[in-house]
Formats: structure tokens, C-alpha cells, sequence
């Protein structure tokens, strides 16, 4: 079912290349036919194609959520905004020995000494049970920190996420790597 979930609603190039594949098909028969049945046939096809477009945009699937809730971090992260990374942080958040509070405060001290920019991310995987989600995804940035600077900085994320009334939170980071094949550990860089 994930499957078809990815082409209907979250993979709309995918969507676009079966529905052109499905089109040709439809057209290559009324050329060689010119019946007014197959003519039908295509009118038929263009409706369903592009009903089926209409779908994919109104549609928004918990994996599509998800992605939109890293992808916001992300962007805070970037803009160096705390008050809005904090805001998609589940009341139940721990990383480390931090709870929410001590990790907002810890992450806004942080954020003092490094400046990050660029931040992309990309490559998601989503597993959803319920209400709690799991998704990996890579990231890159550009770091610069005291006397040292960095571009490009790759990691390797694996986040734990809740569905709350307000939407997906983040309750816990269960696996950051950083660096050329994503050997550090985050942990060893918070350190830093």
C-alpha cells in the first residue's frame, strides 16, 4: 500500500511519467483504430489523469508531514531561530540528558558560538505506526564556528516523531552522524 500511497500522493514525477506511459498507450490505439470509441477512450483517460493530479495536490499524507516538519527545522536551524525549533519539539523531547526546556536552552548557546547555514535536506525514508513516526533523511550545511569553518558538512539522520492535535513533533533523535561517510557521532561534535 506504501507503495501506491508514494505514487498517488507524494511522488508527483513519478505520477506524471505513468500517466504520460497510460496516455501514449490510449492515443497509439485510437490512431490506429479512429473509432469513436477510442476516441472516448482518450477523453476518458485525460479526465482520469487529470483527476488524478487534482488528488496528488489535495492530498497530504502523513510521510508529506513529515517531511514538511524536518524541512521546517531545518530552516530554523538555518536562521538561527530557536523559539521556532522549540516549537516543533514535542513536550516529551529528550536528547542526551536534556529534556525540551534544557535542550532549547543548551541548542540557543550553541547557536551563539556556530553559525550554520545552508541546510539541506533531502533522501527522506518514513516509517509511520500510528501515531509515532520514524524517518531518515541526509542533510548538509555549511559550518563556522570560533576560528573554524566548514562547507558542505554531510550528516545522517534517523528522528523519532509524534502525532500531536497541532501536527508531527520531534521527541527524540535516535542516530546523527556527521562527516565523510557519516562516521561522528553527533554526540562527539556537540562536544565541540
Amino acid at each position: 500500500m506504501s507503495f501506491l500511497t508514494r505514487i498517488l500522493f507524494e511522488d508527483l514525477a513519478i505520477l506524471l511519467m505513468i500517466e504520460f506511459l497510460v496516455l501514449m498507450s490510449v492515443l497509439a490505439v485510437h490512431r490506429r483504430r479512429m473509432t469513436p470509441r477510442t476516441r472516448r477512450a482518450v477523453y476518458i483517460t485525460l479526465a482520469c489523469c487529470a483527476a488524478v493530479i487534482a488528488l496528488n495536490k489535495l492530498v497530504s499524507t502523513d510521510g508529506e508531514r513529515i517531511v514538511e516538519t524536518v524541512s521546517a527545522i531545518a530552516k530554523a536551524v538555518d536562521e538561527g531561530d530557536v523559539p521556532a525549533i522549540a516549537e516543533d519539539l514535542d513536550d516529551e523531547f529528550r536528547y542526551r540528558h536534556w529534556d525540551k526546556d534544557g535542550f532549547v536552552a543548551e541548542l540557543n548557546s550553541k547557536l551563539q558560538r556556530w553559525r550554520i547555514d545552508e541546510v539541506k535536506v533531502g533522501r527522506f525514508e518514513t516509517r509511520v505506526d500510528g501515531d509515532v513516526a520514524t524517518t531518515s533523511f541526509r542533510a548538509s550545511c555549511d559550518w563556522r564556528g570560533g576560528h573554524d569553518s566548514q562547507a558542505g558538512v554531510a550528516s545522517a539522520w534517523t528522528l523519532e516523531l509524534v502525532r500531536r492535535p497541532g501536527g508531527w513533533k520531534l521527541r527524540r533523535v535516535v542516530s546523527a552522524k556527521v562527516g565523510p561517510g557519516y562516521k561522528i557521532d553527533l554526540n562527539d561534535v556537540w562536544n565541540y
